[in-house]
């Protein structure tokens, strides 16, 4: 059975202007076999600059936090962090879903093509559990975001294609790029990078690159040693001419960057080599929830910039793309900006006694926080039916608690107390009952002026740190509170 969520969230959408437009997004129900997600982070990928003209919510490489499951969902629980990336939705049945191709199956839904109302850039997402994954403790969420894609789509060939002994080819040390010298590295391959200038050689090789080669300006490259598989991650498609040469007799190409250029590859040195040119997707479920395996076993770590999920932080973020104003292995992540509260407290029921949303703000709420709260002797059983009775409350040395509590005349709470047990629970000694509740519930005496009552207190009745004389017949007692002297009476009291 579907539940009822009826939400309205956050979402950035793009324009035919190329300017990015904030909107709203509605669910009315959660399906069964789906999952509310709070977005915490969102990475940003080259493919999202080439969407930013359509009119569809932005973003792929998705992280959140559950906050709601279906009724069928037993992988997921609320609380747990979570992450998607471009493979939304699959047929289930047919061959390339039976054998773990789910990537491919002709009925997949994907980012672009499918779910266009939701996205990483938004305060929600609403996402089947079949399609999410659990991020590895020792990641950040901030951490996770690239790897939802970009380390999807680089492990994806380096894992079903390559070998550990292979000398693998990276061109380009970008968002892509970056992750494919990590996850090829500590694959214990060969990682021969080659990127523009020698500007990245430093951090090419603090990342694991074993060689690297500056290519702009260069008529052939020196390489020694052949790369067996040779990976463009760069946004442009390179000069062929330049680097089919590297490339040991057999080997393969995997252009797994976005262009929309065609593939225009000289014909003698592929026919002479016997070179293969490999497409490629990001993983199939199976896979990706290896590559994060992976990514924490062995620590690969994206390098981030931050910038906040707003219109222009995503502006930016968008800007510096396209300009290149990025410096070498940088991942862009959007965050939702943090509030006061914390994740856990977030998670936590709407009030709390241990994290209250905010302390009233008074002269009266400082001075009850201050003082030490007596602690409460064992309760009649009739205290757990009380109206409006919460041990919690009524120990509690928060100040908000203890200003609200006293704001309420003893009086008040001692008719409703008589009120409560007269109808439900112990006509007989409800003016007992009210007497405790006026001296234990309802805080101190000295807030309620004048009030009519019967019964007795009895010196079992106050906490250990009270100011206390009691006569031996147990039915006076002087009680001093903020310097006041308080007589308390069969029949009356008096301040």
């Amino acid at each position: 059975m579907s539940m009822k969520l009826n939400l309205d969230y956050t979402v950035y959408k793009g324009h035919p202007s190329g300017r990015i437009v904030k909107s709203k997004g509605h669910r009315d129900v959660l399906a069964p076999d789906e999952v509310l997600l709070k977005i915490t982070h969102a990475g940003l990928c080259g493919t999202d600059e080439h969407y930013k003209s359509a009119d569809m919510v932005l973003g792929h490489e998705g992280v959140g936090i559950i906050e709601k499951v279906g009724a069928e969902v037993n992988t997921f629980k609320v609380g747990d962090r979570a992450g998607w990336g471009y493979l939304h939705n699959c047929c289930m049945h047919c061959d390339q879903c039976l054998s773990g191709n789910e990537i491919l199956c002709p009925q997949r839904a994907m980012y672009g093509d499918a779910d266009l109302d939701q996205g990483a850039f938004a305060s929600h997402a609403v996402w089947k559990a079949d399609f999410l994954f659990h991020i590895p403790e020792s990641i950040s969420s901030a951490a996770a975001a690239p790897l939802m894609c970009a380390g999807s789509t680089v492990f994806n060939p380096l894992h079903t294609y390559v070998r550990s002994a292979d000398r693998v080819g990276v061109v380009g040390v970008g968002g892509l790029g970056h992750l494919a010298i990590q996850f090829a590295s500590k694959m214990g391959c060969e990682v021969v990078v080659f990127s523009g200038s020698e500007g990245k050689k430093e951090e090419a090789m603090k990342l694991g690159a074993t060689e690297f080669y500056a290519t702009r300006g260069a008529s052939k490259l020196q390489i020694g040693r052949h790369v067996n598989h040779l990976l463009i991650t760069t946004s442009s498609l390179p000069d062929w001419n330049l680097l089919l040469p590297v490339l040991e007799p057999g080997g393969v190409i995997y252009p797994i960057t976005v262009s929309e250029k065609d593939l225009d590859f000289p014909a003698m040195p592929i026919l002479g080599g016997s070179l293969r040119i490999q497409g490629g997707l990001p993983c199939s479920r199976g896979l990706h929830a290896k590559m994060l395996r992976f990514a924490a076993l062995h620590g690969i770590q994206p390098v981030i910039e931050e910038f906040p999920m707003s219109v222009e932080g995503i502006e930016e973020a968008l800007a510096r793309l396209e300009q290149g104003k990025i410096r070498a292995g940088l991942g862009l992540v959007l965050f939702v900006p943090p509030c006061r509260r914390s994740e856990q407290q977030q998670r936590a029921p709407e009030h709390s006694i241990s994290s209250p949303r905010s302390v009233v703000q008074s002269p009266h709420a400082e001075s009850a926080h201050r003082e030490k709260r007596p602690t409460l002797p064992p309760n009649p059983s009739f205290i757990d039916n009380a109206p409006g009775w919460n041990e919690d409350l009524a120990t509690t040395s928060e100040a908000f608690v203890k200003a609200d509590r006293e704001s309420t005349t003893l009086d008040q709470m001692a008719q409703k107390t008589v009120d409560y047990m007269q109808s439900h629970h112990d006509p007989e000694n409800a003016q007992t009952h009210a007497t405790y509740a006026r001296e234990e519930i309802g805080g101190p005496l000295g807030t309620a002026g004048v009030g009519e009552f019967e019964g007795v207190v009895g010196k079992d009745d106050l906490g250990p740190s009270d100011d206390v004389q009691v006569e031996s017949d147990g039915r006076v007692v002087t009680r001093r509170v903020a310097r006041q002297e308080t007589t308390v009476r069969e029949g009356q009291a008096n301040v």
